[in-house]
């Protein structure tokens, strides 16, 4: 049998200005990940910065207790391990775009093992 590959979600978001109107969506996402995960912590495993990058590899945690929409799945009341990674560029003190790589797949069969 051969191992399939763990979907990951990536994006990247390129700020401008920080204005109200930028920060809604981070403020959003936020809030649903912690009404879906209401204890939800990272350990930070590893941080290395160069130049204008930093780069951080980290491990979340938390226990499924309200609706994650991302997903679509119910709440679970299950305990979760989520590896990934964040890379920001820095550029005059702010964060001028970001990276992260997430295995949502592995998320997804966390909550609905042997459902």
């Amino acid at each position: 049998m051969v191992p399939r590959s763990p979907q990951r979600i990536s994006w990247t978001t390129k700020c401008r200005r920080v204005s109200r109107r930028a920060i809604e969506p981070a403020l959003r996402y936020s809030a649903m990940l912690h009404e879906a995960f209401p204890d939800l912590s990272v350990r930070i495993e590893r941080i290395v910065a160069e130049g204008e990058l930093v780069a951080v590899r980290g491990t979340w945690t938390g226990t499924h207790r309200g609706p994650f929409p991302m997903l679509n799945i119910a709440p679970t009341n299950r305990s979760l391990v989520l590896k990934g990674m964040v890379f920001w560029r820095i550029r005059d003190g702010r964060i001028a775009e970001r990276w992260a790589t997430l295995d949502l797949m592995g998320l997804q069969r966390q909550l609905t093992a042997n459902r």
